[in-house]
């Protein structure tokens, strides 16, 4: 599958971008414009539970060519009836980094991240 970006028009400041499409999130952040577009947040989904490290190493590769920090590897997702599992990454651009370096994290959960940064998140669980 292949994501044509360009007649879409975007604004000039993009703050958030999640990239969830399944197997295809690798093909949209490929194709995605981040040399003229740079959101300050990307939240990546690459399934580790379900892929392996098929679709993010290569993503994380992308992003730290494009200058993104790593701010939360492997975020996991706690789930009432699949259960606890890794599923996204999160990036950041530099500047945000420096701010939401009390964020930084491998392996936690949503929830958990969400906590420290003082979100409440009404104890959800999905």
């Amino acid at each position: 599958m292949t994501f044509d970006w360009s007649g879409y028009q975007f604004p000039s400041r993009v703050e958030f971008l999640s990239v969830d499409v399944d197997e295809f999130s690798l093909a949209a952040l490929i194709n995605f414009p981040l040399r003229r577009v740079r959101p300050e947040f990307v939240a990546y989904e690459h399934n580790r539970y379900w892929t392996g490290d098929t679709y993010r190493d290569p993503a994380r590769a992308i992003m730290a060519d494009f200058g993104y920090d790593l701010l939360c590897s492997d975020v996991r997702l706690l789930d009432r009836q699949l259960g606890d599992y890794v599923f996204e990454d999160w990036f950041v651009t530099p500047g945000v980094a420096k701010r939401a370096e009390a964020l930084r994290s491998d392996d936690l959960s949503w929830q958990e991240i969400c906590q420290r940064a003082g979100i409440d998140t009404g104890g959800r669980l999905l």
